[in-house]
């Protein structure tokens, strides 16, 4: 037990401040990222912009499961369709 309790005061001694949230956290902090910034990264991580209507009743059950997990809801949006991705990619390579 007592190795066990080294090694993780040792493995928390080791987590990155970003990682660990104590940076970056302080809503002080927080800007807006410019336009032309945020074009960028998006064009750095191959992201593009959708747009889509949905009916109210499943956008607000959307939104409270986002509010949920504590994810925006753009984040936890497009966490949803990659899973969805995953899960059909798995299920068409089964069928193979």
């Amino acid at each position: 037990m007592k190795k066990t309790k080294q090694a993780a005061a040792a493995a928390t001694a080791t987590v990155c401040p970003w990682e660990s949230g104590q940076l970056g956290n302080d809503i002080r902090f927080a800007r807006v990222a410019p336009t032309d910034l945020s074009a960028a990264v998006d064009k750095a991580l191959g992201l593009v912009e959708l747009s889509t209507r949905l009916p109210k009743k499943q956008a607000k059950a959307m939104e409270h499961a986002a509010k949920k997990s504590g994810l925006a809801f753009k984040a936890w949006l497009r966490e949803a369709l990659m899973e969805k991705l995953t899960a059909g990619k798995k299920k068409a390579s089964k069928r193979k």
